[in-house]
């Protein structure tokens, strides 16, 4: 883009962060895998690695959906408001312990079960994709302020990567940037159209 200087790139970078999230900010839906996991990232001795609140759409394709959320607590009210925002409320929710949620969950209690170990493999594989690409791009330094961001920037990557094209990648970022409130995730794939004229 030929940016003048290196706050230009930092604030263009933000914007375009932000748009990816808002893309990308439907809820996952069918059958969702959440999980809790520590994302090991290089921090100073007096931080500890955060916690990642995390939801997978099972579907059969190998990029499956995803959202990542920072958690601020791991109290069961805290996770329940992470589910209750990451997940349609009439999926089918996959959780290793249940005692993590309070009763304020959306989830129907007859929509529950115990993932399989592939499921929690798929979990794993996504963990550690997740620790690669953080470390690959920007070598694992983040501060904590900024992480939600860095996490919303790779669920529009990872969510994306198999989509054939580029342009209604594109599209559907300017419709995060544009539209918040729209259209968005696998919704605003089949509803765009034409491309970018």
């Amino acid at each position: 883009m030929e940016l003048s200087c290196y706050q230009t790139a930092w604030s263009w970078l933000q914007k375009i962060r932000h748009g990816a999230a808002l893309a990308e900010s439907a809820p996952c839906r069918d059958i969702v895998f959440f999980d809790v996991f520590f994302l090991p990232l290089a921090t100073s001795a007096s931080e500890k690695a955060p916690e990642i609140g995390m939801a997978l759409e099972l579907s059969k394709s190998i990029n499956a959906r995803v959202r990542l959320v920072a958690l601020d607590s791991n109290s069961p009210a805290a996770i329940t408001a992470v589910v209750n925002n990451l997940i349609e409320k009439n999926a089918t929710l996959l959780v290793r312990d249940r005692e993590w949620l309070s009763p304020d969950c959306r989830i129907a209690t007859d929509l529950w079960g115990q993932p399989t170990k592939e499921q929690l493999k798929r979990g794993r594989l996504l963990l550690a994709k997740t620790v690669t690409w953080i470390d690959t791009v920007y070598r694992g330094a983040i501060a904590p302020s900024h992480l939600q961001g860095y996490l919303d920037e790779f669920c529009f990557r990872h969510n994306t990567a198999s989509w054939p094209d580029q342009l209604v990648i594109l599209d559907h970022l300017l419709t995060g940037l544009l539209y918040p409130g729209g259209k968005t995730g696998q919704e605003g794939q089949s509803a765009i159209t034409g491309g970018i004229s």
